[in-house]
């Protein structure tokens, strides 16, 4: 399958067009389908498979394995997969117009859950010392 077919699946399986994807990973209209004929910049395919948690060698079909290798732990995985599959359960279930809404939202709470980890570990290491 070439890279506009495993773009095309990857959509289907997140109920997302095309379109949609190309406005929320900032690439210009129709560029995606112009990939039959022309190959991607490499920056631009990054920020796909970054969209998708996938390996850039695997939406240019050098590996079936979808998943980014991950130096964690396999029982973080385990939990990083479940809050993963949370969120693209839900999504599916929020009407299309307002995807790109709910994306940046969960984007903005993962912000502040980081910020407030990286706080409480200042915090801790500061009462260690």
């Amino acid at each position: 399958m070439d890279i506009v077919g495993r773009i095309k699946e990857l959509c289907v399986e997140r109920q997302l067009t095309f379109a949609e994807l190309e406005r929320t990973v900032g690439i210009s209209n129709g560029q995606i389908r112009r990939w039959n004929s022309v190959s991607p910049k490499s920056e631009t395919l990054q920020k796909i498979a970054d969209h998708f948690g996938v390996s850039t060698d695997y939406l240019l079909g050098r590996t079936p394995v979808q998943k980014i290798a991950s130096p964690q732990s396999n029982e973080e995985n385990e939990e990083y997969d479940d809050l993963v599959i949370m969120f693209r359960k839900n999504e599916r279930e929020i009407p299309e117009q307002e995807r790109a809404h709910y994306r940046k939202e969960v984007e903005k709470l993962m912000d502040f859950v980081k910020y407030t980890m990286k706080n409480l570990d200042d915090a801790s290491n500061t009462h260690q010392e």
